[in-house]
């Protein structure tokens, strides 16, 4: 017999004056739920929850908050203190009086209804509705928002399991809550086709999704007018022992040219990534866009910022966003360049895109919350966007922490580093679902691990680090950017950290070419290679190829792509000789 334990509010424990006590009333309130109905008395829909008198003000509001969210609003709390008389010791006494809010006692009593309209597809309020979206060239944010608009339905009711990428066709399951029907949801199509939006697949769910739930991504995506690197050996070495450049020659003994890439060429590279995997650095999607000129602003800068508990910086950050870089739409730069001039959150604005238009969606949800509470309450600001937004930007911090700690460790380790080095940290139980523990790299161990099982923390209040270098580097980072991870700290200012792996692999990696061009042309372009020392015995030349392939939740298409077209010229270093010959 399996038990799982459910562990939903065990968090409440610490601030709990008899948590056993009082979590067992809490869970006997919650599964009793779906048996209430908007009659039933308060004593049967209600239970009180001691907490401790120590507790500041702060953390009380947390147990509030806490118990709202995780019972997704079906929890109404209110704090009840009894008389120093009625204590007896003369000790005021805190609990928190929980019950089930009125609408959610109507929604477990609602029974399976009929649409007004004649749909045949009624709807138990106690479930959901899932669906296939497609979007193309839209952020997830102004989806959410413009398909909240639209069913219409509050945010906090449609339930995706991750983020796609902004810049691609992407295709994934969301859920509906608040007796959304399939009808209603294929009305909308019509007023959604137009911001590239499809709704597609209908079907009743049990429950719905959460950030977390998503297991892994499958891609297709085509390579167009691709090139490989042919290099040509000026300045051969003397030994075969050596790999250095001559002595005293600072550049590269060789001829890099773009030519002409072939069948041959890309098996290679494709055969290459399936067998040893690559390295699982995150995209710029997470950390931040490189080509972002010093003037404007990238995400981990921004949770840099939060984690330091400088919010006023932080939206500073968010509103300069990629301010010089040229590359947004002119009335974007001018409401940014307002905020940088100004700082007057009417002004600026006004000066953003009007109407409903999605564009600058976060920077207006936290205009409007420093109009609403005042420049001075920047945090209330930043939490009038959703709570997996604010997340994002310290998540980014995290990802850019772990990208430098992981490009250090190949660095320094050498070709050592393509193995586990002892203090490395891996996960001990591979085939124990997702609840990973791990362990630390010894010299007895060493030889039965496999790179694949190397993880590296991401930052946090409840990790640990490598025993090793990069442990060290971990507190140097930490040091120099003035970050400092409690648990108390306010959530957008803390993580608890976890754990990613070093190595991932790409599963089912295929490709395929998409050539139209004639064989002849094919064949000139091979001859003109040739004839400049290029010998290649493929003549099949490639201009686009198609790659299929899956990766596990979290994983970058994009840096795999990356290290399949990998060349000489991207593996160059003045500080590492040996990759003059790579």
């Amino acid at each position: 017999i399996k038990v799982e334990i459910d562990k939903t509010f065990f968090p409440l424990v610490p601030h709990l004056t008899n948590p056993s006590k009082d979590l067992a009333s809490l869970y006997q309130l919650w599964t009793s739920r779906s048996s209430l109905s908007p009659s039933d008395d308060n004593d049967a829909s209600e239970c009180r929850c001691g907490i401790r008198p120590s507790l500041t003000k702060e953390e009380r509001r947390f147990v509030h908050h806490f118990i709202s969210d995780k019972s997704r609003h079906a929890m109404e709390t209110s704090t009840h203190k009894q008389s120093s008389s009625s204590c007896g010791g003369g000790e005021e006494v805190v609990s928190i009086v929980v019950r089930l809010s009125r609408q959610a006692k109507k929604k477990t009593s609602k029974k399976r209804k009929r649409s007004s309209k004649g749909d045949k597809e009624a709807v138990d309020s106690t479930k959901f509705m899932s669906c296939v979206l497609q979007k193309r060239q839209m952020e997830h944010l102004s989806v959410i928002n413009l398909l909240s608009r639209v069913v219409p339905i509050p945010p906090s009711k449609i339930g995706t399991a991750g983020i796609k990428d902004m810049c691609a066709v992407t295709s994934q399951y969301v859920t509906f809550g608040g007796n959304v029907t399939a009808g209603r949801l294929r009305n909308i199509n019509e007023v959604l086709k137009p911001a590239g939006v499809v709704l597609g697949n209908f079907a009743i769910s049990t429950r719905p999704l959460n950030r977390g739930d998503l297991k892994g991504n499958h891609f297709e995506i085509v390579l167009r007018e691709v090139k490989r690197i042919a290099v040509r050996n000026n300045n051969p070495p003397t030994t075969t022992t050596s790999q250095s450049p001559p002595s005293g020659d600072t550049s590269p003994p060789t001829e890099e040219r773009s030519v002409d890439c072939t069948v041959s060429h890309v098996t290679k590279m494709v055969n290459r990534v399936r067998k040893n995997g690559f390295v699982n650095f995150y995209g710029e999607q997470r950390v931040g866009d490189p080509t972002i000129p010093s003037s404007g602003s990238r995400s981990y800068d921004v949770g840099r910022e939060m984690l330091r508990g400088d919010y006023s910086r932080a939206i500073d950050l968010i509103m300069r966003g990629r301010l010089g870089g040229g590359v947004e739409h002119e009335d974007i730069t001018v409401a940014r360049q307002t905020w940088e001039d100004t700082r007057d959150v009417k002004a600026t604005l006004k000066k953003m895109p009007g109407g409903r238009s999605s564009v600058m969606m976060r920077e207006k949800m936290i205009l409007q919350g420093l109009r609403r509470y005042g420049v001075g309450e920047p945090l209330k600001a930043i939490r009038c966007l959703p709570f997996s937004i604010r997340l994002f930007w310290v998540n980014a911090y995290q990802s850019f922490v772990w990208n430098c700690v992981a490009t250090e460790r190949l660095r320094r380790f050498g070709s050592a580093g393509l193995q586990p080095v002892v203090g490395d940290l891996y996960f001990e139980n591979e085939n124990v679902g997702d609840e990973k523990t791990v362990g630390f790299v010894t010299e007895e161990n060493k030889a039965s691990l496999a790179l694949t099982q190397i993880v590296l923390p991401l930052p946090g209040y409840d990790v640990c680090y490598p025993r090793n270098e990069m442990g060290d580097l971990y507190k140097e980072i930490l040091e120099r950017d003035g970050i400092v991870f409690e648990k108390k700290a306010e959530k957008e200012s803390t993580a608890r950290g976890g754990y990613r792996r070093l190595v991932v692999m790409a599963h089912g990696l295929e490709w395929e070419a998409l050539d139209d061009e004639s064989k002849e042309e094919q064949r000139d372009g091979a001859r003109k290679d040739k004839e400049n020392g290029i010998d290649d015995n493929e003549d099949n030349v490639v201009r686009a190829v198609k790659l299929k392939f899956s990766l596990n939740s979290g994983c970058y298409a994009t840096m795999m792509i990356r290290e399949l077209m990998l060349t000489t010229k991207f593996r160059f270093s003045r500080n590492n000789p040996s990759s003059y010959w790579a």
